[in-house]
């Protein structure tokens, strides 16, 4: 994986790897668990605000076209290594990404 700050490759023990981003997210003051549900609620509820908008003509059709959503996915979350922070047990900058790869 690269590091963060453009410092090179890290080479890492995937469990470690694992282990760490997974005590990150299980950390109920930085993050709580979401079902599908909770997730296609969201996502209604923003095509829901985006088409009252455009109703109450607070937006332009060229807005609405830009900032529908026509196939939701989640991002993807990882973690790159702060090596410039500490070599041996770094840190991670976290990351969601939202391409399509």
């Amino acid at each position: 994986m690269r590091a963060d700050k453009g410092y090179g490759i890290v080479l890492m023990e995937q469990n470690r790897y694992t282990q760490t981003l997974l005590k990150c997210l299980t950390n109920s003051e930085f993050y709580s668990p979401a079902s599908m549900s909770d997730v296609e609620k969201a996502f209604l509820t923003t095509d829901n605000t985006i088409t009252d908008l455009h109703d109450n003509n607070l937006i332009s059709e060229m807005e609405v076209s830009f900032m529908n959503v026509t196939n939701p996915h989640l991002g993807k979350f990882f973690g790159i290594p702060k090596i410039h922070k500490d070599l041996v047990n770094p840190s991670f900058r976290h990351i969601v990404s939202k391409k399509k790869n």
